[in-house]
């Protein structure tokens, strides 16, 4: 298996709620408003095993 580390926004909304949901957190019952916070994040990675989204990471700054 090899995972990619991307630092991207060109993610699929419902790709991202799937992790948030697979993990039971409760951001992913707003998937709008998690979809936008995360792609307005400073900072935003993403890991793939091939086309697959896997994992997330997000950092928030001020500027």
């Amino acid at each position: 298996m090899t995972i990619t580390i991307k630092e991207t926004k060109d993610v699929k909304p419902e790709d991202v709620v799937a992790i948030y949901d697979a993990n039971h957190w409760s951001s992913a019952q707003k998937p709008e408003e998690l979809f936008n916070a995360l792609l307005n994040s400073h900072s935003f990675f993403t890991a793939w095993n091939g086309e697959r989204l896997i994992g997330l990471g997000n950092a928030l700054s001020d500027g």
